[in-house]
């Protein structure tokens, strides 16, 4: 073996892992500031929060070995997605990621290009890395692909229904959902969406059930900070109707206030971000909700009977104190016997989730 080939065989078999060591000890500093009640939260949340470190801890590891370019695009992402986290953009970190997964494909042949240069080399690759994570912060901070759109006025009469189902269906949103005493009115709503979406609807009463559908089709341009995230859906319902929700969308925000709506049943999906959700306590109704990433967050009535079915993976749970925790259940005080109870079952894989008592 040559002086050369020993020497690259020497280095790369000389490198050094720290990624392992470290993760092991930010985890026990967590564990153990959280155990002493010595940081605000408790430790699974902290992590949910903070697993972007991974990413710096990576670039710490690529700085060790001089890996610069490595080095420069692992710490820039990582601080970008911890900034996500901690409410610095209109994302979360997942939001994110959502969005500027190719970035992956870039870092990996910058990292191919730029390995073993010289010392120009080695300048031109971190000053393009550089200039990458400068424009990833620049588009977190200002939403750079800029979405327009239009907005459109849908009402609908209730034509005799005496039920009704509601079929919603936003790819990219804002949603806001809450009650209007109108009674001659089954639906009132502010719709917008992207240049290239078509907003379809229908409605349609047979026998007494009246049969509502909305969705966006089309090509969606991801939103401007200013429509936060998502295109504004502002809708109310009858307050009087007894109605059947179901709702599936994509990506964004829902802010679901269903005081007032006399909800049978209703069944809510959301891929990424965050649902908030205010449970009416005039009905007994059965429901169920899935954040599939992002946080989701459950406002109780006070003193509502309720049980809630939870399926969850790598999710940080908050509950009341007086809640009490049974397997995959959590019941509100006095509902594990009352038959009058109402059931809700909650679903989020990956992310938070918020039951609160009010």
């Amino acid at each position: 073996m040559s002086e050369i080939n020993e020497r690259k065989y020497d280095q790369y078999h000389n490198r050094r892992s720290i990624v392992f060591p470290m993760l092991l000890i930010l985890l026990g500093l967590f564990f153990l500031l959280s155990n002493m009640n010595l940081i605000p939260g408790d430790a699974k949340t902290l992590v949910f929060r903070f697993w972007p470190l991974l990413f710096v801890l990576g670039g710490l590891e690529d700085l060790v070995n001089r890996n610069w370019v490595g080095a420069v695009l692992n710490v820039g992402i990582g601080g970008i997605l911890i900034l996500a986290n901690l409410g610095y953009f209109p994302w979360t970190a997942w939001e994110m990621i959502w969005r500027i997964w190719p970035v992956a494909i870039i870092a990996i042949g910058l990292n191919i290009a730029f390995r073993g240069q010289s010392l120009i080399g080695s300048l031109i690759g971190v000053t393009i890395s550089i200039l990458i994570v400068g424009g990833l912060l620049w588009f977190g901070l200002n939403s750079s692909i800029v979405g327009t759109g239009s907005t459109e006025s849908v009402t609908y009469e209730v034509q005799g229904a005496k039920e009704a189902q509601i079929l919603l269906n936003p790819a990219i949103a804002n949603l806001q959902i809450s009650a209007a005493s109108q009674p001659d009115l089954l639906f009132v709503g502010e719709i917008s969406v992207a240049k290239e979406e078509e907003l379809v609807k229908s409605y349609d009463v047979k026998s007494g059930v009246g049969l509502l559908k909305m969705s966006s089709e089309g090509t969606v341009v991801f939103p401007s900070r200013a429509n936060g995230s998502g295109f504004p859906w502002q809708i109310q319902l009858n307050d009087s109707i007894q109605i059947d929700l179901k709702v599936d969308q994509g990506i964004g925000e829902q802010d679901l206030d269903f005081t007032g709506i006399n909800l049978k049943k209703f069944d809510i999906n959301l891929g990424v971000g965050s649902l908030e959700l205010i449970l009416p306590s005039e009905e007994i109704f059965s429901g169920s909700v899935e954040c599939a990433i992002g946080l989701l967050i459950v406002r109780v009535p006070k003193d509502l009977p309720i049980k809630i079915k939870l399926d969850t993976a790598i999710t940080a749970k908050d509950y009341p104190d007086n809640y009490v925790l049974d397997g995959d259940w959590i019941y509100s005080p006095g509902a594990k016997d009352n038959p009058a109870v109402r059931t809700l079952s909650v679903s989020n894989p990956i992310g938070s989730i918020k039951i609160i008592a009010q």
